[in-house]
């Protein structure tokens, strides 16, 4: 069927990928860190209207954990966001969070983010951390896939890295039925291990 006759049929563009659906950028391939651009300069955005340097640290501490946290949220759930894309939140947190914005270099960190990133419970500052919040969120899927198979999506396959794997692992129990869901040899149904 004609590409342009359902486009006119259904009065729609016809696009190339990567294409952005309800601000999540959509590809047949993996994401590239220049199609996932646009979180970046959204934070950017963000940082140039508020005046930082005004700011206590205490300020900035809820504005990093409210609203530069948030803002990948949603790209987050949809995609795995390639490394150079969450090195550079994470350094728009840090360089709004220690030096208010200013372009000093970064040497004006107390201690490493990895520390802020710990639960207050912790010592840390209770910043989520991007890497491991991307892993949570994406755990969804495989998990979702698991428990409701009746989704229209679940015919098509998961595919997720060996963090968000070992996530979803650690944070489900199987229970052994008649074999559908779970295989006896290979299935991870005991404490999260199979026999193997």
């Amino acid at each position: 069927m004609d590409r342009q006759l359902i486009a006119d049929q259904l009065l729609c563009p016809v696009l190339d990928f990567p294409i952005t659906y309800l601000g999540v950028p959509l590809s047949i391939y993996k994401l590239r860190a220049q199609d996932l651009q646009p979180i970046i300069d959204t934070l950017h955005r963000k940082l140039s209207g508020w005046h930082a340097n005004l700011l206590s640290k205490g300020d900035r501490l809820v504005l990093v954990k409210s609203v530069l946290s948030a803002v990948p949220i949603h790209t987050m759930l949809a995609t795995d966001i390639p490394k150079p894309v969450s090195e550079a939140i994470v350094k728009c947190q840090r360089k709004f969070f220690w030096s208010a914005g200013r372009n000093d270099g970064g040497g004006g960190c107390a201690i490493a983010w990895k520390d802020v990133c710990r639960p207050v419970e912790l010592g840390g500052l209770g910043v989520l951390d991007i890497k491991r919040l991307s892993w949570a969120l994406r755990a969804r899927w495989p998990w979702l896939h698991r428990v409701d198979p009746a989704k229209p999506w679940a015919m098509f396959p998961i595919h997720s890295n060996a963090h968000v794997e070992a996530l979803v692992h650690l944070a489900t129990s199987i229970k052994l039925g008649n074999g559908t869901k779970v295989l006896f040899w290979s299935g991870r149904w005991i404490a999260g291990q199979n026999i193997s």
